[in-house]
């Protein structure tokens, strides 16, 4: 996955010294985040950027703000694109479909269990 996540980085333009990798195959968005607060802390960052996928990013917004506010840091959530469909004409495609009904229930799922 790390190496997925560069190839994206790349694509972006992002220059290698504004990465920086934590955890280690971190799946669930619950379980990335509280590993970015303690390294943020650690690091005194203070502000970060999210990258999520164009559906996902209320549902990053509400948890990021839950797990990061508290520990005084601001986050602001991005929408990245994806290769897989476009976010203006997504029902086109069976990719941005199950990108959407994929993300109503994540989305009950984390205001329900978290």
């Amino acid at each position: 996955m790390v190496e997925q996540r560069r190839q994206q980085l790349d694509a972006a333009g992002v220059p290698d010294a504004a990465r920086v990798f934590i955890g280690e195959e971190l799946r669930l968005l619950s379980q990335e985040l509280p590993v970015v607060r303690g390294w943020a802390g650690s690091n005194g960052v203070k502000r970060i950027l999210v990258p999520a996928e164009p559906f996902a990013t209320r549902r990053v917004n509400w948890l990021a703000r839950r797990v990061l506010s508290p520990a005084g840091m601001d986050a602001t959530v991005v929408a990245v694109t994806t290769p897989h469909y476009s976010v203006t004409e997504w029902w086109r495609t069976k990719e941005g479909l199950l990108a959407m009904e994929n993300e109503w229930a994540l989305m009950a799922y984390y205001w329900w269990n978290h």
